[in-house]
């Protein structure tokens, strides 16, 4: 699906993207499944963000910074490819004067952290695709699986907020009787 923009996420500012994503065990072992893409072959703000083999990446083509989901998670093998939803988060939030720290998460876990210039754009001319790429080639590179809920934050929330306002509305349901 073509999202007919290029400024999905801010290029510069902090930012929390969350989506949902649900990859049935039986997928084709088919590398390089775009979730969402701005791909611009030798642009500055090239994204992409795709599923390779059970793992989630996103990757920031032009300056080489990747953010990669574990195998194994509390001593347990892990992958996306299980039938389940999963709930996918990636951050950039202010690190120091020169450098933003970037997050991935998934279902609240956090995988990876890095940072990474302050600099780095994340925008191009090219129009965000959900679901595929814009790049052009040979390979069927369509996500094969079920995207859901896709939400772009102009702020990152720190991750303890978040379960907090969570553990606050699941405390406040059960007390009502649900």
């Amino acid at each position: 699906m073509n999202l007919n923009r290029g400024d999905l996420l801010p290029n510069l500012d902090p930012f929390k993207l969350e989506l949902w994503i649900n990859k049935p065990s039986s997928s084709p072992g088919t590398s390089l499944q775009y979730i969402l893409s701005n791909t611009l072959s030798g642009a500055a703000g090239r994204v992409n963000f795709y599923e390779n083999l059970g793992k989630v990446i996103f990757a920031h083509a032009s300056s080489g910074l990747s953010l990669e989901s574990l195998t194994t998670v509390n001593g347990e093998s892990f992958t996306l490819r299980d039938d389940q939803w999963h709930k996918i988060t990636v951050t950039r939030q202010p690190y120091d004067s020169n450098l933003d720290l970037f997050e991935l998460y998934v279902d609240d876990i956090l995988h990876d952290s890095k940072t990474g210039a302050n600099t780095l754009i994340l925008q191009t001319t090219r129009n965000w695709q959900l679901g595929g790429t814009t790049y052009v080639t040979t390979a069927d590179r369509a996500f094969k699986g079920l995207i859901d809920d896709v939400r772009v934050y102009l702020t990152p929330e720190p991750s303890g907020i978040v379960l907090l306002l969570m553990a606050g509305v699941m405390l406040l349901l059960r007390r009502r009787g649900r």
